[in-house]
């Protein structure tokens, strides 16, 4: 007799469908009960999900048969765990695949639903055991790509044999290029390299798209829901004993599912309670691997750095200081690759989905641990510059921002146009369209970019690039490219943008600074960096900066040029002059002898030299100006940002209340001293690098000479 659905448990529902011998109709007068069982159990996966009992017996029935297959679907979308899955769970389904008495529908949708719950799933090893079983699969074409993704989650270096690597590549041989086939191949290359020969060019979003995106949701939400479950207390204190007085057990204590509330996983190993039990009782040492939750010190790493395993959710490194250790330590070709395809996968879920408030904390505080995992190894991680490319192209300047700049001052030197097309652009559109503060922050993203592709992406020599190899955890395959002419591009595109930020901001100081500590970069690449070349920036950046009104502006813009000095130098001094930087040493000179005319020799302003930055037509220049104080106008005496300066040292180095320029003439060389009291150290310099300073016949002191190529005497600048 029919019983209401009031009346109706979540375990009489169960038990209806288990008891069920016979198919029942879906549709029609006969299903009351079926069709009130299946929306109990629907609605309670939906609200607090299934427990592990319910969702064990339900695949049984899912998977045999006797119902209709609209039946069979809904049951196995509703097995949203409360807790956990437990692994016989997971073995079922493979069982019942041999059987063939599911539909080849039914047979996707149960590989489809293993690989949603996958991060739940308390034991794998059962579900390993089957790896053979499961890469028979393979033969089935519907079932191959959720039979490659799943094959790839369980692989270890034990499963790799000649033999799956020659059906893989018959498989893509009669099929074509797999992103499947290449994704699985891609993981048995790692730990037999020597075996498959792929070139890995893909992420791990294109070689297993996330299909069941919605569903995930709904299970990452119940997760959520669910009360952190801690493991057994015994066990739980036996972990608590080994640590050291003060340590958190917090990244050590094994969970049984992966809380999806925190994308950064637990700590987790294969340890179980035997290995420990060994342990205690002093036979640790005899273990092959040990687990490393059982690291109690950063001084256990080292004496046991052969034997330890690294945890099964490689995530848990960006919380982790002794893991990023021994990640950094060990170099493990299979940690850092495991890390890429992870760290990829879960930034494409995070932060490619609409921002909400409920995942901004989730989404900051990841990308705030990226970070800091990034600065501790000291480089970018290829699959992270594939995310943020993907999501510059999209991104409106605000979510994340603080986060997402220091990311990109990790990416990686490619060639120009891939660089400007994956990053530079994006950048180059929100600059030109946000305020003063977002373009400071856009030009130290830029800086620290630069710096980081001067120092790690330059490679002087092929041993130096061997050296590299060895040295760097994360390895990327690059096509042969010209990493000077790249460098040189990306400075040069960076330039023109910071000329007409400058024109733009109207000289505001921050942004002026910002662009300063740029300049300055530049200019002493070969020095700091041993490039084997100097780029020479926009010589119209440097009329822009000299007419600036802040005096330290001017200043560091006088410092510039003497580190430009001495990098071409430099570069001459090892002969390694070549004919890019000839045109290069003509504008600087240029740039050189502008700035001497007009901080030192009262000539700011020429209609006569075509080629200076200050070069002015006759015919746009007011008559009411006079030609002497057009002259003097950007001196060291009358600059506008130097003007407070003269002023203070007329009154109280003087002892003159009356400004007179004229004579503050004959005081230069004092203002300058005066100038470097106040920490604008930058024009002394450059007046002492550029400028020599004769005796008259007549006995007048202190008449200077410009020493300047067109003067025949190259030795002061010394190109």
């Amino acid at each position: 007799m029919y019983r209401k659905r009031s009346s109706y448990g979540i375990n009489d529902a169960v038990d209806f469908l288990v008891k069920a011998t016979s198919r029942k109709p879906y549709k029609g007068k006969g299903n009351e009960e079926l069709t009130s069982a299946l929306e109990l159990i629907e609605l309670t996966a939906q609200n607090t999900g299934l427990s592990p009992e319910h969702i064990d017996r339900l695949i049984d029935v899912a998977a045999k048969g006797i119902q209709v297959e609209t039946v069979c679907k809904r049951l196995i979308k509703a097995l949203v765990p409360a807790s956990v899955v437990p692994g016989s769970a997971a073995v079922k389904c493979i069982s019942w695949l041999c059987t063939r008495k599911p539909s080849i529908n039914i047979q996707c949708l149960l590989l489809r639903w293993i690989l949603v719950v996958y991060d739940c799933i308390d034991k794998k090893d059962g579900l390993h055991s089957l790896y053979g079983v499961i890469f028979h699969f393979l033969h089935y074409r519907i079932l191959m790509p959720y039979v490659c993704h799943l094959l790839y989650l369980l692989t270890r270096k034990e499963d790799v044999r000649l033999y799956r690597v020659r059906y893989l590549l018959q498989f893509q041989k009669d099929m074509g290029t797999q992103p499947f086939l290449t994704g699985l191949l891609s993981v048995y290359r790692h730990y037999y390299p020597n075996l498959v020969h792929v070139v890995n060019t893909r992420s791990y979003k294109s070689f297993f798209p996330t299909y069941d995106r919605k569903w995930k949701e709904e299970v990452r939400q119940i997760q959520e829901k669910t009360p952190h479950q801690n493991v057994d207390s015994d066990w739980q204190k036996t972990l608590e004993e080994r640590l050291q007085p003060g340590t958190s057990t917090v990244d050590l204590v094994p969970s049984r599912k992966r809380r999806k509330i925190d994308p950064i996983p637990i700590i987790n190993s294969l340890a179980t309670r035997s290995n420990y039990s060994r342990d205690q009782q002093g036979h640790i040492l005899g273990v092959k691997t040990i687990p490393f939750i059982l690291v109690r010190c950063f001084q256990d790493i080292l004496d046991n750095i052969e034997s330890l395993e690294f945890p099964s959710q490689i995530g848990a490194v960006l919380r982790s200081q002794a893991l990023k250790h021994m990640m950094s330590y060990t170099r493990d070709a299979t940690a850092a690759t495991r890390f890429e395809f992870w760290i990829s996968e879960t930034l494409h879920e995070e932060i490619m989905q609409p921002k909400t408030e409920k995942n901004k904390e989730r989404v900051t505080t990841l990308l705030s641990l990226l970070r800091e995992f990034e600065d501790f190894i000291q480089e970018g991680i290829p699959t992270v510059d594939l995310v943020l490319s993907d999501y510059l192209q999209h991104w409106n300047g605000l979510d994340y921002s603080t986060h997402i700049l220091k990311l990109l001052a990790r990416f990686r030197l490619h060639r120009f146009e891939e660089q400007n097309l994956a990053v530079l652009e994006p950048l180059r559109r929100l600059f030109f369209c946000s305020s003063v503060y977002f373009k400071c922050k856009v030009v130290v993203c830029l800086t620290e970019m630069l710096r980081n592709q001067a120092a790690r992406g330059w490679t002087e020599n092929t041993s130096r690039q061997r050296l590299s190899s060895m040295v760097h955890m994360f390895h990327q395959e690059e096509e042969v490219y010209s990493k000077q002419e790249a460098l040189t591009k990306y400075i040069q595109y960076v330039c023109k943008m910071l000329l007409a930020g400058c024109v733009e901001t109207k000289f505001h100081p921050l942004y002026e600074t910002c662009v300063l500590d740029f300049l300055e970069l530049v200019s002493s690449l070969h020095v700091k960096f041993n490039l084997p070349f100097v780029v020479f920036v926009e010589t119209r950046l440097f009329e822009r900066l000299m007419i600036s009104r802040n005096a330290n502006t001017v200043a560091r813009l006088c410092e510039v040029i003497c580190r430009y000095k001495e990098s071409f130098s430099s570069i001459k001094s090892k002969k390694l002059m070549g004919p890019e930087e000839l045109p290069m040493i003509r504008n600087c000179n240029q740039i050189i002898r502008d700035m001497c005319n007009c901080v030192w020799r009262l000539k700011a302003y020429t209609t006569d030299d075509k080629l200076s930055v200050f070069y002015c037509n006759p015919a746009d220049i007011d008559s009411k100006l006079e030609d002497k104080e057009m002259a003097e106008s950007l001196s060291v005496v009358r600059h506008p940002a130097l003007l407070p300066f003269t002023v203070k040292y007329s009154q109280n180095i003087l002892q003159d209340s009356f400004l007179d320029l004229k004579e503050l003439k004959n005081h230069k060389k004092e203002l300058l001293a005066h100038l470097s009291d106040h920490n604008l150290d930058g024009l002394q310099q450059f007046v002492a690098t550029f400028v020599r300073v004769k005796t008259s016949t007549s006995g007048t002191p202190h008449r200077t000479v410009l020493s300047t190529l067109s003067q025949g005497n190259n030795s002061a600048f010394g190109f």
